[in-house]
Formats: structure tokens, C-alpha cells, sequence
């Protein structure tokens, strides 16, 4: 049987909805559709539709999505399907106060009733008292809303400060609950070992795409956790380092040789093309005669097929034999490192300095950026940022000083695992690890401690040095 209402049927819409801190079976979803139904069949409406859609969503300013239940309800209403609304309390309507009063005259406008079930009050907004009602619920909503925004932003903030965790979680640890809203972070061994091959590859100069085949990870997701200071129980605020309360994945020695900017490997975090490092002495050898540039080309042979060879870029010579040339260079490079001391003396490394040299550089650049991002002058902006970044260079220049560089710890860290007896076996076993590395890491190496010159064949016969001559540099 249809009911009417002053000559009118009533067809009402229930409006549902749950925000996360609502719990029960009344404050829940299906708890206040069946409330609206009862509701209903206590007031002789008909029920013309439920809009339930917007379970979890928040009702405030502060919200991220648009509910789509809410903005059905309001096309209902506009378009005559429903003449009344079922909900539980008028915050499940909104919680900004602009939204509501435009919400309450859609209903003016179309005579539509509201009937709230907590307290079971049926509105007319065309009455200027429950009209009024209605606008101080929505008013105390919103300011509801406020205050808990706060609190949260308050709460946030402080865990934050004194190096809690958050709601998000890094890659590698996992969520342990003491209770329902307190919870400590614990090392996942499975991701955490993914994450520490992340880092090696990185500090070994392995691109970021490597990196992200060898652990099954995204170019992106490599890329946000190389820069994510969580894994050494670290995060910076307004400029300042704060320790964080979780046990780190990773040492601070490891962490910075992966963040380093002037390593060479960096360059290839940055995405530099592969094809930059087919070949282990162009860009990094000069030329004998003119001292210009070094690179590469290929030419065609009947019988050879296609042969690579270094030529100096002002055209004083070319040289065959591409592959010859970096072998002879790889086994006089490993017979430099392997001689006595050489490693050691490379190898040292002030690790605990030079991170705290890059954590001192961290923090400095996060404070330029926090006066970036603030508002103010470009003036004011330009004369911090004079006085920053000399310090920034200065700790970023004694942070490369005490450490050792990563081609080199990385080479030294693999080949002195074992000891070889025999001179030629250590020469064997070094090139090995050397050709094991990838080219961007050998091309760091040698760089690191030498300078080739390739001279035009003539003026090497007549200087009595080789074509391809390598000058080592004596460790710092």
C-alpha cells in the first residue's frame, strides 16, 4: 500500500554511510540501511533507493575521493524520484558546512523531508526551526571534522618527530600490531634481501633497470627505495635527521655509496643510455699526440666482418684490435690493485664519517629546499642559498674524501675473500672479478686510479713506450 503524506507520496532514499572510526553493526553500513528500512515501514514511506556506495569515504574537506552515493542522492532529489531522506545522523550527509546549507536548500526547494534514525526526528526543511536544527548539526560536524584533522595532523607529526612509524610502510619491513591503532615496524628477511641487492648492484655501479631485474622490482620502485633513508632508521625533518625507532636493513656506508652524486655510477642511477659503456677506454683515454678525446668506431671486412677500434676523435690515429687493447689494459690494471698493499691502502675507509660528512650534506639540502618551498622573497630565497651551499659542497667534498670509492670496494671486497699462493693465480682470479663486473664499474675503477694514453703507433716506437699506456695514480 502507498502511503501519502499531505496529499503526497513519500518516497524516501536512505542514505548510508561509514567512516573508519565508526564501528558496530549500527554504525556500519548494512546496520543503517536496515535502520532506514524499519524507519521506513515505521512512517508508512516507500523506499525508492539506498545509496550505500560510499562506505570509508570521508565526508569532510579533507577528502581525497568523490562520493559517488552522496552525489546520486542529490541528482534523486533534483529530478523528483525521491521526496525524502532516511540517514542515521546528518553527518552522514556532510561535514562541510558549504556543502550541507546547498544540501538543505536542494531540499527546500524540492519539499523533500529528512528523517534522521538516531533519535527518530523527521525535518522539514521548509520550517525554519528544524531548517535551523539541521544547519547547527551540520555546523557541529564540520567543526568535528576540524578538530580531528588536527588532532590526527598533531599525532602525525609527533610520531614523526620523536621517529615512530607512519601509516606507510617501506618496502622491506612489516606492520607488527601491539594494539588495533599501535604498531611497531619488524625486518621482512625475504623483501629486506631484496632490498640490500638493490643497493650493492647500485653501489657496485649496476643501473637501476639491472637492480630492478635482479629483485623483481620496478625501474620506479628501485628508484624511490634508493633514495628512502628509512633503511638505515632514518628520516629528515625541517632539515634536521631524526632516528627513527626500527632496526635498519642497511649499514650507513652502504646507504650513502649508493647516494653518492659525483660516483660514476650515480650517472647511470640518473639513467645515462647503455650504450655510453660499450667499450672500457672510450671517454676515458686521450690521445698520445693532440691529448683530445678518445672514441670508437667500426669498419667492415671482407673477411673479418665488422671490427670495433679506438680512434682519436681529431683523427690522429686509429687502432684495430679493440678487444686486444682492453684485455692487455684489464691485466696490467689487476697487476697494479693485487700488489702489496695496494687494496689495503685503497680499501681504507672512514665509513662512520663519511657518513656523517653525507647525512651533514642531506640535511643542508633539505633545509634549501624547506626555504624553496616556503613563501618568500626570491631575494631572501637567493641569500640563503648562498650560504647553504657552500657548506652543502664542503660536507658533500669530505664525504667523497673519507670514503673509499665503490668500483674499488667492490672489487677489493670480492677478489680478497680468497687467498691465492701463487703470483699468476691472483692474476688469473683478479681478472676474473674484474670481467665479472659490469663495464659502467670497470670504466669507475680504472678511472679511479689511472690515465691512459694511446699514442699514434709511430710516436709510441719512437718514445719506447706501449700504444695503449696506462699511468697509475698513488692512493690518497
Amino acid at each position: 500500500m502507498t502511503t501519502t503524506t499531505l496529499e503526497r507520496t513519500i518516497a524516501a532514499a536512505i542514505l548510508a554511510r561509514c567512516s573508519d572510526s565508526q564501528g558496530g553493526t549500527s554504525g556500519s553500513v548494512e546496520g543503517q540501511v536496515r535502520q532506514g528500512r524499519n524507519a521506513a515501514d515505521g512512517l508508512g514511506w516507500d523506499v525508492a533507493a539506498v545509496h550505500d556506495v560510499d562506505d570509508g569515504f570521508s565526508a569532510s574537506r579533507f577528502a581525497r575521493k568523490a562520493r559517488k552515493g552522496w552525489a546520486a542522492l542529490q541528482e534523486d532529489i533534483a529530478t523528483g524520484r525521491v521526496n525524502a531522506v532516511i540517514m542515521r545522523l546528518p553527518n552522514r550527509g556532510s561535514r562541510t558546512m558549504s556543502d550541507w546549507v546547498q544540501f538543505l536548500d536542494l531540499c527546500r526547494d524540492r519539499g523533500a523531508l529528512i528523517h534522521v534514525t538516531h533519535g527518530g526526528r523527521t525535518y522539514d526543511t521548509a520550517n525554519y526551526r528544524d531548517r535551523k536544527d539541521l544547519m547547527d548539526d551540520g555546523a557541529q560536524a564540520e567543526a568535528f571534522s576540524d578538530e580531528l584533522s588536527q588532532t590526527i595532523r598533531e599525532g602525525v607529526e609527533t610520531a614523526r618527530l620523536e621517529g615512530r612509524p607512519l601509516a606507510s610502510v617501506p618496502f622491506g619491513y612489516r606492520k607488527v600490531h601491539e594494539t588495533a591503532k599501535i604498531f611497531h615496524l619488524e625486518i621482512d628477511p625475504e623483501a629486506a634481501t631484496r632490498v640490500r641487492r638493490v643497493f650493492e648492484m647500485a653501489a657496485e655501479g649496476h643501473s637501476l633497470a639491472d637492480a630492478g631485474r635482479a629483485t623483481g622490482l620496478t625501474r620506479g620502485h628501485v628508484g624511490q627505495i634508493i633514495k628512502n633513508r628509512a633503511y638505515i632508521a632514518e628520516r629528515v625533518i625541517d632539515g634536521q635527521v631524526i632516528a627513527c625507532q626500527w632496526e635498519p636493513i642497511l649499514t650507513p656506508e652502504l646507504f650513502w655509496a649508493a647516494q653518492r652524486p659525483t660516483t660514476p655510477q650515480s650517472a647511470t642511477l640518473r639513467g645515462r643510455p647503455k650504450s655510453t659503456y660499450k667499450s672500457l677506454l672510450g671517454g676515458i683515454a686521450v690521445c698520445g699526440r693532440c691529448g683530445g678525446k678518445v672514441t670508437t668506431d667500426t669498419k667492415h671486412q671482407k673477411r673479418r666482418g665488422t671490427v670495433r677500434r679506438y680512434r682519436c676523435a681529431a683523427g690522429c690515429f686509429k687502432l684495430d684490435g679493440m678487444e686486444a687493447a682492453e684485455a692487455e689494459v684489464r691485466t696490467d690494471l689487476v697487476g697494479h690493485l693485487i700488489g702489496p698493499g695496494v687494496l689495503e691502502r685503497y680499501d681504507t675507509d672512514h665509513g662512520s664519517e663519511a657518513a656523517a660528512a653525507a647525512a651533514e650534506a642531506a640535511r643542508l639540502r633539505a633545509e634549501l629546499d624547506e626555504w624553496a618551498a616556503a613563501d618568500i622573497s626570491a631575494r631572501a630565497y637567493a641569500l640563503r642559498e648562498a650560504k647553504l651551499m657552500p657548506m652543502i659542497e664542503a660536507a658533500e667534498r669530505r664525504s667523497r674524501e673519507m670514503a673509499a670509492p665503490p668500483a674499488l670496494r667492490a672489487f677489493a671486497g670480492k677478489f680478497m675473500q680468497t687467498d691465492f699462493p701463487e703470483y699468476w693465480q691472483r692474476i688469473s682470479a683478479a681478472v676474473e672479478v674484474l670481467n665479472a663486473m659490469p663495464m659502467e664499474a670497470q670504466r669507475a675503477l680504472l678511472r679511479e686510479v689511472a690515465t691512459v694514453t694511446i699514442y699514434p703507433q709511430a710516436m709510441a716506437a719512437e718514445l719506447d713506450r706501449p700504444q695503449v699506456c696506462l699511468e697509475f695514480r698513488s692512493a690518497a
